[in-house]
């Protein structure tokens, strides 16, 4: 196997008191070296610290003072939110005293006090985030491994992260790694960047923004009229060194380059005021951001180390800076992302019958590599079910053999007891008969040298024989008695009287020879004798022809067989339920699949699968020479009882297995199940219908169970089968009709039937056949149905689909152009719509609950047109997901329409999943199968021809940066990569309708950019988009048209440029203090008291740590004249950096989405949003947005 080297001669100091964070791109070893830094893997060289003890030698003592956010959720389901604080509180040790308060506090900063309550599995993926930071941050952790902490949160949420880090971060050592390059330029004292498991550089964002930054880029917007000569002209003549970085349309990127600061306010002044006439619209300028430096840094053209050469503090020295050819236009690094490669070129798709048997194959060679790389549960499928079935074998063969240990014929005399004294009496009034004959009998005992006693009392004693042997026992003792007094004689008027000790076995029969050949010889002479000899019955007389123990032969084998197959069966749910709850199962229908083809192809493969331990129990069978089953070809009988209750039981394990999301536990359950329903029922029913009392209640709980239960009818088909060859056998053996145990059966008149096995009638199970036949339809027919939505969808109209009014006090005021979406949606015909629109939603309403009824979408309406992509915004709980999952069919529409490519979503919905892409939210990934096979799946599901699979699947791999990771499973893959995945799926079969939810969410910047370029060219070939995001900047590089959703309600619409034109502001200036000899920041008060008299109206967004960030409104605002005034007065206020940006699309988000409200939070609050102002601001305070240059 070759060896992969994740992280390679990683060397990094990690300070007190600041947050380092970790970048890179995907699989460049960043949660490797998280995963060593706290024992999760083990180094395979060298070494770390952590305060103090080395991970190699003493991780336990590392531990005590860690803190672990991991990179998914390690949370428990089903505990309270407080309830897991409360746990990890414990674990590390904190007093108890001060729990309460703890806890108390920690979800205050989290603002998770509402939540505290409820089950994490209840929690948003946001608030599960916010848990997971929590956990690592408590106890009194000293270092804290933070892998992704904000990955899938909004951008309101990251930024009350990001608040909580800064407070947290004093006296503690905080190592992040990030996909969010402003999140790394926010929070980073100090940043690292790996690639290919390399430490690239560290340093400072301010250091390492002037390490690789290029400078500043002017964006131009051209006017018809532009001169680009005369305008370029114009730039060189106050800025020389600066390049045309891109055209297009109307748009020009210019970059100049940072130390040309002092020059900008001329070259802005005479823009100002020269533009009009040579053909400039506007201008804009934005500066260096970490992502260019991270793309930069990650380029191919990365030189060798070099050692630091400048005097700086330790703690903001660079690590490696890196050799890059600065002549490069940074922006090149942005946009020449592979734009060459072609995944959609032309292919041809199967259709019709074609393309179902390509489904099926390809969901059959799914089923079969879960199965070859779940070796455990191979064994355990294979293992089990032939040990139980081995196991009734050997019992029924145990019992079979029974022997009872057969002794020699005995007889009976006393010469196994010499020592014994035989007790004779004359009788109470003895006659000379009575005299004559217990004398004689003594003589005769004493001859044979016998002891003997008389007991013949004389009055007044009163005769009393028993009281004699009293006596005797209370003087000998109970043990001498019984092994010397065994037998007696005596005379009672005309009758002999035998007497024995019951205690001994053979006693009775002994007493009585002894007394018969006395009376023999009296009569006869000496010479006559009477021998008894016992003789043992044989043991085989009650083994071989008692049809009650065949019947309970029967039951044993039958009991075993039952449990070995209910655990197989119950085994194939796991992989089922974990398709189901994983959302892989979904996302397969989305690709077109429907569920017919889908459930028949898993019961081709699960029967398959079945049928391989089957045969190995009925070799077992074969071996052991069972003549109930092999004789006659029973054996075949017994393959179509087990192929029956495979079919039956298998479909019943299909119907139950929707009751479970967790594979583990379902599967758990669902054995309990089969075990209590397989075994309980046969046994109760077994031992109550042989008694008269109980067998009609027998028979009428064996008419109920065979209906339901597949197990109850395969038990009782092998009991019947035993027991018809038990009943038949009797027929060749009637001399043995008349034992006792045949009435356990009705007695005699029923032992010969005839040799069907299949009657209907008792003892046969062709009745339990034909309900295995039954229940394999009527089970698979449920199975559809469910699977359909049919029963939930009646459900749910029933019972949920009530119009429930709006909240009077959470009524969003809509932006017009929401207003006049609505009104060009709802006014015109759906059938003219769908002509030009390839998505249109009219009214879409869903409300969850019964009686707390929530609304989580309210009545919105829009349009998308072809070649648009649609990008719709909003905070966690705003309703993005739900309306995402209503258009694919995921949940069910309350009111409302929606049609898709000319589909409707509600009659429609497998017309419209055969021509939709989807990548969900979370990742609906099956762990066992690599990258490429996943893909190869979606191919085959989309109907690509098998011919073209590879080459299309290829070019996927390509285009978003794959191919390394294709031949690896994705249960491996890390976050973002396992993104770029669910991304590729969505591509399979070139769709022409797109719906991706958070489709980057953990992507590297570097294959995020390329995932934008491959996104644009599908959105270009005519394709419709609609994309959520967290990502504003991905939604300014994609998307024609935004809308932002608060509350379940619209409410701004328009492309990225419009909105912000008509809701953003100015531009935001960033500064950063210079430091006292002290260390701390110099004071704020001067600059602020500065930019507020010289531009009015500026705000402060954030002052933090000696980084504040000012809002410029942009009434009247002069570039040059900023420029000027911050070159001219940033030495006499102590501004030691400073950059200026315009106002970004996620500031506009940030300004609607404040007035999103919790479900749970209470009435009151003014739910007004952003756009109802007369004059839109922001207000409040926002945490810093990075600085885009630094000089």
């Amino acid at each position: 196997m070759k060896e992969v080297v994740a992280v390679k001669g990683t060397t990094l100091d990690i300070f007190q008191g600041q947050i380092t964070a970790l970048l890179g791109h995907n699989g460049a070893g960043k949660t490797t070296t998280m995963s060593m830094l706290t024992g999760f893997i083990p180094s395979t060289s060298g070494s770390a610290r952590v305060n103090g003890y080395d991970i190699n030698t003493d991780i336990s003592s590392v531990r005590g003072s860690l803190g672990l956010c991991p990179q998914h959720n390690t949370l428990f389901d089903n505990l309270t939110v407080k309830q897991q604080l409360e746990f990890y509180f414990k674990l590390k040790g904190c007093s108890r005293n001060t729990l309460d308060n703890d806890i108390s506090e920690t979800l205050k900063a989290f603002r998770l006090q509402e939540k505290q309550n409820d089950l994490a599995r209840t929690l948003s993926g946001g608030q599960k985030r916010k848990l997971s930071v929590a956990i690592a941050l408590i106890g009194g952790s000293k270092v804290i491994i933070l892998d992704e902490p904000t990955s899938g949160m909004d951008p309101g949420a990251r930024r009350q992260m990001w608040n909580i880090l800064q407070k947290y971060k004093e006296g503690r050592t905080i190592v992040l790694s990030t996909h969010f390059m402003d999140e790394a330029d926010v929070l980073g004292d100090r940043i690292a960047i790996m690639a290919d498991g390399e430490i690239k550089c560290c340093g400072s964002s301010l250091f390492l923004k002037k390490l690789y930054g290029a400078g500043y880029h002017l964006v131009i917007v051209k006017a018809r009229n532009c001169d680009i000569d005369c305008m370029m002209g114009i730039i060189h003549k106050h800025i020389p060194k600066a390049s045309v970085e891109m055209e297009v349309g109307a748009e020009v990127s210019v970059l100049l380059p940072t130390e040309e600061t002092a020059n900008f306010e001329a070259l802005f002044s005479e823009l100002e005021e020269n533009g009009s006439q040579i053909g400039v619209g506007s201008f804009g300028l934005s500066a260096t951001t970490m992502e260019e430096v991270f793309l930069k840094v990650k380029d191919d053209r990365i030189g060798e180390r070099v050692e630091i050469t400048h005097e700086q503090d330790e703690r903001d020295a660079p690590h490696v800076p890196l050799d890059i050819d600065d002549d490069v236009p940074l922006l090149q690094h942005l946009v020449d992302v592979n734009v060459d490669i072609e995944f959609n070129r032309g292919f041809e798709k199967n259709t019709g019958i074609r393309v179902v048997l390509q489904q099926v194959y390809g969901l059959l060679v799914k089923k079969a590599l879960h199965t070859w790389r779940s070796k455990v549960m191979i064994l355990f499928q294979l293992i089990v079910p032939i040990l139980l079935g081995l196991c009734g074998l050997l019992a029924d063969q145990s019992i079979s053999q029974l022997t009872f240990d057969i002794e020699p014929p005995l007889t009976l005399n006393l010469d196994p007891y010499p020592d014994t004294t035989t007790t004779i009496s004359a009788g109470r009034r003895p006659t000379e008969t009575a005299k004559n004959l217990t004398e004689a009998f003594s003589q005769w005992f004493e001859k044979r040298g016998l002891n003997v006693i008389e007991y013949n009392p004389k009055p007044p004693l009163k005769f009393n024989i028993s009281e004699f042997w009293l006596d005797k026992i209370k003087d000998m003792g109970k043990r001498t008695f019984r092994s010397h007094y065994l037998i007696g004689f005596g005379v009672n008027g005309s009758d002999v009287v035998s007497y024995y000790n019951g205690d001994a076995i053979h006693s009775a029969g002994i007493s009585l020879v002894n007394t018969m050949n006395f009376l023999l010889k009296l009569h006869c002479g000496e010479s006559k004798n009477i021998q008894t000899i016992n003789h043992p019955m044989p043991d085989s007389y009650y083994v071989e022809y008692d049809t009650g123990l065949e019947m309970f032969k029967g039951l044993g084998i039958a009991e075993c067989v039952l449990f070995g197959l209910s655990c197989l069966v119950a085994s194939f749910c796991v992989f089922h339920i974990r398709e189901r709850s994983s959302g892989a199962k979904h996302l397969q229908k989305v690709s077109g699949v429907s569920s017919i083809v889908f459930w028949m192809a898993n019961l081709i493969w699960d029967m398959l699968h079945y049928l391989v331990p089957i045969v190995f129990i009925l070799v077992c069978f074969a071996a052991y020479k069972i003549p109930a089953y092999v004789e006659e070809g029973r054996l075949g009988l017994l393959f179509f009882c087990f192929l029956m209750f495979g079919f039956a039981s298998i479909s019943f394990m299909y119907l139950l297995q929707f009751l479970f999301r967790s594979p583990a536990g379902g599967t758990v359950v669902i054995i309990i199940i089969n075990i209590v329903v397989g075994l309980f029922t046969l046994l109760t029913v077994t031992f109550l219908y042989p008694v008269k009392e109980t067998s009609d209640s027998a028979e009428k709980m064996d008419n109920v169970f065979m209906v339901f239960f597949p197990h109850y009818c395969l038990g009782k088909s092998i009991i019947n089968i035993y027991v018809r060859y038990a009943k038949r056998l009797k027929c060749l053996h009637p001399n043995k009709h008349d034992h006792p145990t045949l009435t356990f059966f009705g007695g005699s008149d029923e032992i010969c039937p005839d040799s069907d096995y299949l009657e209907l009638d008792y003892p046969g199970c062709g009745k339990y056949l034909c309900m295995m036949a039954l229940q394999f339809v009527v089970y698979m027919i449920l199975v559809f149905i469910i699977d359909s939505g049919v029963i939930q969808r009646l459900v749910y109209r029933a019972l949920c689909n009530k119009h429930s009014i709006t909240d009077p006090d959470n009524v969003m005021v809509q932006d017009s152009d929401v207003i006049e979406e609505e009104n060009r949606v709802n006014s015109a015909q759906i059938s003219a719509l769908m002509n030009t629109d390839k998505l249109v939603i009219n009214n879409l309403r869903k409300t969850f609950g019964t009686l707390n009824r929530f609304e989580a979408v309210k009545d919105i309406s829009v349009g998308i047109s072809a070649q648009e992509c649609f990008g719709l915004l909003g905070q966690n709980g705003a309703g993005k997901t739900t309306t995402f999952k209503m258009l694919t069919g995921d949940v069910m529409i309350s009111t409302g329409r929606a049609y898709v490519n000319g589909y409707c979503v509600d009659s429609q919905l497998n017309e419209v999943h055969r021509c939709l892409g989807y990548c969900p939210q979370f990742d609906a990934l099956i762990e066992s199968m690599t990258g490429r096979e996943i893909l190869t799946l979606y191919a085959r599901l989309r109907g690509v021809r098998e011919d073209e699979i590879i080459r299309v699947i290829d070019d996927l791999l390509e285009a978003v940066t794959l191919k390394q990771y294709a031949n690896k499973l994705c249960g491996t893959y890390s976050g973002g990569n396992k993104r770029k995945l669910s991304t590729a799926i969505a591509l399979v079969g070139d769709p022409p309708f797109l719906m991706l939810d958070e489709p980057t969410t953990g992507v590297d910047p570097a294959a995020r950019r390329q995932i934008w370029t491959v996104l644009s060219k599908i959105r270009a070939s005519g394709r419709t988009l609609v994309l959520t995001s967290h990502s504003m900047e991905e939604c300014d590089a994609l998307c024609t048209k935004i809308v932002i959703m608060v509350n379940g309600k619209f409410v701004c619409f328009g492309s990225p440029q419009h909105l912000k034109n008509k809701f953003a502001q100015g531009y935001t200036l960033t500064i950063r203090l210079a430091r006292d000899e002290s260390g701390n920041a110099v004071n704020s008060g001067p600059i602020r008291n500065f930019l507020f008299g010289e531009f009015p109206g500026t705000e402060v967004f954030e002052d933090q740590q000696g980084y504040l960030d000012f809002q410029i409104p942009n009434q009247n605002l002069s570039l040059a004249k900023l420029f000027r005034e911050m070159e001219r007065t940033k030495s006499e206020f102590g501004v030691a950096d400073y950059s200026v940006h315009q106002t970004s699309l996620e500031q506009v988000f940030l300004s609607f989405t404040r007035k999103q409200v919790p479900p749970k939070e209470k009435k009151g609050s003014c739910s007004c949003c952003f756009c109802c102002r007369s004059k839109p601001g922001f207000a409040g305070q926002i945490i810093r947005s990075p600085a885009m240059a630094t000089y």
